[in-house]
């Protein structure tokens, strides 16, 4: 689920994508695209974090982990809830056997917490019931193979999980959970820039994507972080669908300049529920973000529009958050947001969704 990405911001205008393109957008919601503004409700501020960068969150049961993506000692926090207790961190910062260079996010189940080593391909599996006593060592160390390298973004699946990977022309890994690779899927839908086969060096970049799956209907949905385009692939079905929005396919537009300048920041988050497909948005237009960053003004960070799908890819609702965000939890049953922020006072945030 990032390295990348964020070596990525640092070359954001000389890499990232987007000239906006001739395709057929998704069509607009049932509610002829209107946009609801939520409020939310704090529950932690980033005084009370002590992370570098918290940038994605889960709460299941009773805990609350957030994955601190440039990790100061350790990349994971957990915290009670709704108590919000701190109760430890881990995934020591480090080279060493226990150790993480870097990770690429988290997965949770009702007993594990699983977690990759993305420039090791190596999958470390924490007990729940361990951390919640403090004890920070994992259950379980699994190697996969070093063409799995590097690893940007990964979910669980049925079999095992899915790597998001740009070794070779078929981007998704399929592995189980004992090292090995079952197989690889999907190549980059270049469509209207397939002229952008003549930059492989900068392929991870213009296509880094979030992805997320459900068992329940058996989804598998990528998002790209650059340029506006949405990938449904049914693993059950094996058919796929591919959905572009106004903000076109990833793309590369050459500015006054000569430099290739991305046209806007894409989806910044993805998770696949039972009824829907949740999306965090940002739509920012690099060219304007990088004028104010020469005025020395402040820029946003994340995305603070809340795009919901239905499972075919058609925008059903629209929802403007009251802070930018980084990271999204839905939970449908009670129709519930919580939120990430790196970049605001109010780090850890609640909605309550009109659904």
């Amino acid at each position: 689920m990032n390295k990348i990405k964020h070596m990525n911001k640092t070359l954001l205008f000389l890499l990232l994508p987007g000239l906006l393109i001739s395709c057929k957008p998704t069509p607009p919601s049932g509610d002829n695209g209107e946009i609801v503004p939520l409020t939310s409700e704090c529950l932690l501020k980033n005084s009370d974090l002590y992370m570098k960068y918290p940038y994605k969150i889960k709460v299941q049961d009773s805990i609350m982990c957030i994955w601190d993506l440039h990790g100061g000692d350790r990349f994971y926090h957990l915290y009670s809830y709704p108590e919000l207790q701190f109760i430890t961190s881990f995934a020591v910062n480090g080279r060493g056997p226990e150790e993480y260079i870097s990770t690429g996010g988290f997965c949770m189940d009702e007993q594990h917490i699983y977690v990759f080593d993305t420039s090791r391909a190596r999958l470390s599996i924490f007990r729940k019931d361990s951390l919640m006593q403090q004890r920070i060592s994992p259950a379980r160390i699994i190697d996969y193979p070093q063409a799995g390298i590097p690893i940007l973004n990964f979910c669980r699946t049925d079999q095992g999980f899915a790597l998001l990977n740009f070794d070779g022309p078929e981007r998704i890994a399929f592995i189980d959970t004992c090292g090995h690779l079952l197989n690889k899927k999907y190549e980059i839908p270049w469509g209207n820039t397939a002229k952008n086969k003549a930059y492989p060096t900068m392929t991870a970049s213009l296509w880094n994507s979030y992805l997320d799956y459900n068992p329940d209907n058996h989804l598998l949905v990528l998002v790209t972080q650059n340029g506006e385009l949405l990938e449904i692939h049914n693993l059950a079905s094996d058919s796929s669908r591919f959905i572009v929005g106004k903000g076109g396919e990833p793309d590369f537009l050459s500015d006054k300049n000569g430099l290739l300048v991305g046209k806007i920041k894409g989806y910044q988050d993805v998770q696949v529920g039972k009824k829907a497909i949740y999306t965090l948005f940002s739509g920012t237009d690099h060219q304007e973000e990088l004028k104010k960053m020469m005025k020395g003004q402040p820029t946003p960070d994340g995305g603070n529009l809340f795009l919901v799908y239905d499972l075919d890819g058609k925008l059903i609702r629209k929802f403007l958050l009251d802070h930018y965000t980084n990271g999204i939890d839905v939970h449908e049953d009670s129709n519930i947001l919580y939120t990430v922020s790196s970049s605001e006072e109010n780090a850890v945030n609640k909605y309550r969704l009109p659904l």
